[in-house]
């Protein structure tokens, strides 16, 4: 961890959503590195508060986020503090959303849709 606080440009999260990572990047995790870094969440949205990532864009911790996924992602249930802090990120430029796809690939595609078409086909025979 010490070299990726030292050296990073980008903080590309590939981990697990764990006990131990719930959370993991918060304010204080944020100000150990040496310099502004863009996050990049493709993981969980529960490793990084919403919260956390705008406060990090207000005070210069961060100098942009990708999210494909959000703390939490049914948007009609946000609590007023999540509501607040997912309002200000979707107005900001350096901010880019994706609808947590980051791990498709033309394959896992090709599979869900096969495994689909089985069920509608087992259905149908009903």
């Amino acid at each position: 961890m010490d070299q990726i606080w030292e050296k990073s440009d980008i903080l590309s999260l590939h981990i697990p959503l764990t006990p131990e990572t719930r959370g993991l990047v918060t304010m204080d995790y944020l100000r150990r590195f040496n310099k502004p870094v863009i996050l990049v969440n493709t993981a969980r949205g529960e490793i990084v508060e919403t919260r956390v990532v705008a406060e990090a864009l207000q005070t210069g911790l961060l100098r942009g986020a990708v999210l494909d996924v959000l703390q939490n992602e049914k948007l009609d249930k946000l609590t007023p503090e999540q509501k607040a802090s997912f309002d200000f990120l979707r107005k900001r430029s350096d901010v880019i959303f994706t609808p947590h796809i980051a791990g498709w690939t033309f394959e896992s595609h090709v599979k869900i849709n096969v495994a689909l078409a089985e069920k509608i086909k087992l259905l149908s025979q009903a």
